[in-house]
């Protein structure tokens, strides 16, 4: 029997009739109607309790492999809710006796709440998306917090891409070590680095995962680059997927530079890229992780976002970057620097204006996840 590959599209259209590598595969998806649907239903959610179970720990697994234990308090900040990465992550660290502060968002509690309950409380990890852990880190700086000597060791960071460029100012503005995790909603935490930091440990006893040809749903060899599939063997009774196709383009290693359990016992993934955004400028695709990269190098640079216009006189796209520098830097060089980075990459010649420092920080406040890409063309 041949088992495809499942993608977004498939559960969209029903697993009708899918194509994968020659093969045709039937696949229906079982509505719950009627009174012997509601009753499958009851059965079913009562199964659901065992992917709790699991889910905590695989989200558990992740302090020991990061070398986070006793001792060790946490601030998390990821949302406080049906999120998997506060309410699962955040119950997880009893398991491994890891303390635990719930804090929450910042569109729950308040960036400036948050400096105060790290300087009060002195926690050892911050907990949060990387894109939050630059608000707070840009914010402390704008009001004279000196975040880097805080009692902060570790950085965790988890939903969104962490290039090393992002990675470097994160740990420099944080003097602490960075540290990333990869998991889906369709799975559950998959895996996380451990000291060496050269890729993510996947926990195979609890996730089937394969890198495997996107045209052809074959399983490529060790170290060539191909498509994450993932069959979740324990917390599989929500989403009961074989071969979940997530996306993201990897290679998978045997074996890390680590030591320890962890790196003896599961292998790791290198993200090529995860998929993401882009935006055409011009007849020029910019890809955001991209863009993110070469301003996350500009260490004079605090913060940024970038926002898309027309001009409303000409008609003409124009891309605006507003930046936030120090309050003792030459406005103009600062703004040429970055217009030449910018044209020299993609080539595009952007607007670059400087905000007052707090400016994005009051913006990226009201948003789970940082916007900093906006299209307001007309």
């Amino acid at each position: 029997m041949w088992v495809a590959s499942v993608l977004r599209s498939d559960l969209l259209r029903g697993y009708s009739d899918v194509q994968r590598g020659g093969h045709s595969v039937d696949m229906y998806i079982l509505p719950f109607e009627g009174a012997e649907g509601r009753d499958t239903l009851v059965e079913h959610l009562a199964e659901l309790r065992q992917d709790i179970r699991y889910g905590l720990l695989a989200w558990g697994r992740s302090f020991p492999c990061m070398g986070i234990g006793p001792g060790d308090l946490c601030h998390i900040a990821f949302p406080i809710g049906i999120h998997p990465a506060g309410q699962v992550w955040a119950r997880s660290a009893h398991l491994f006796e890891v303390g635990m502060i719930w804090v929450g968002a910042g569109n729950v509690c308040p960036s400036e709440v948050q400096l105060t309950l790290i300087q009060t409380l002195k926690p050892t990890v911050f907990m949060g998306m990387s894109s939050f852990a630059l608000h707070l880190a840009n914010l402390a700086a704008a009001t004279g917090i000196d975040l880097a000597g805080s009692s902060v060791r570790k950085v965790v960071c988890s939903a969104e891409t962490l290039s090393d460029a992002k990675r470097e100012k994160i740990g420099r503005m944080w003097g602490a070590e960075v540290y990333d995790v990869f998991g889906m909603s369709e799975a559950g935490l998959m895996g996380a680095e451990n000291a060496s930091h050269d890729g993510i440990h996947v926990w195979t006893d609890m996730y089937y995962v394969e890198a495997v040809d996107p045209e052809t749903g074959i399983a490529v060899p060790e170290g060539e680059i191909g498509t994450l599939c993932v069959t979740p063997l324990w917390t599989n009774h929500a989403t009961p997927l074989l071969r979940w196709n997530s996306g993201d383009v990897i290679q998978m290693f045997s074996q890390s530079a680590g030591s320890g359990p962890w790196a003896d016992l599961f292998p790791i993934i290198k993200h090529a890229h995860r998929t993401t955004g882009f935006f055409k400028i011009r007849g020029v695709n910019v890809n955001h992780s991209e863009f993110e990269d070469l301003m996350f190098k500009q260490k004079l640079v605090n913060d940024f976002q970038a926002v898309l216009l027309t001009d409303p006189a000409t008609g003409r796209e124009d891309i605006k970057i507003l930046i936030e520098i120090s309050r003792d830097l030459d406005h103009s060089e600062i703004c040429a620097i970055v217009a030449g980075h910018v044209k020299k990459t993609f080539e595009v010649v952007p607007l670059v204006e400087v905000l007052p420092l707090g400016t994005l920080a009051a913006e990226f406040e009201r948003s789970i996840k940082a916007p900093r890409f906006v299209d307001r063309r007309v």
